[in-house]
């Protein structure tokens, strides 16, 4: 199709927008029932004294980072962890493109327990645990 003299062509007028559009219709993690899911029985497990199991729930990072040995170590040194918590609040974050989200929990203590799950696989798994 033939442009007229001193217009710039249509088509990258016309993609730029759809793809902003495409950028922006990504599901929010911090709304997922699924990730949410996966940080509340994560929290559940360890809270119940089933290490093993939590851990198995987490990501390869996750395993490399932080052994089983060293997250059973981690649990006891920080009591908040056996103690109910309660959700506060998700924030979605955005990590290389990875989408991942990050739940914080409440402990009676006052302490803030930290979840950041990512979508692996078509599910969701624990990258990071900490307690503030």
């Amino acid at each position: 199709m033939p442009r007229l003299p001193g217009r710039p062509p249509l088509g990258p007028i016309i993609a730029l927008p759809l793809l902003l559009l495409a950028g922006c219709s990504r599901p929010d993690p911090a709304t997922d029932d699924g990730a949410r899911a996966a940080a509340v029985a994560f929290l559940d497990a360890i809270r119940a004294g089933r290490i093993e199991p939590a851990w198995q729930a987490t990501s390869g990072e996750f395993k490399s980072l932080m052994g089983l040995q060293n997250l059973e170590d981690y649990v006891r040194s920080h009591p908040p962890l056996s103690a109910p918590a309660e959700f506060a609040e998700a924030r979605p974050v955005d990590r290389e493109g990875l989408n991942m989200a990050e739940y914080v929990f409440r402990s009676p203590e006052a302490a803030s327990i930290i979840v950041l799950v990512a979508e692996n696989d078509g599910g969701w798994t624990v990258e990071r645990l900490s307690v503030e």
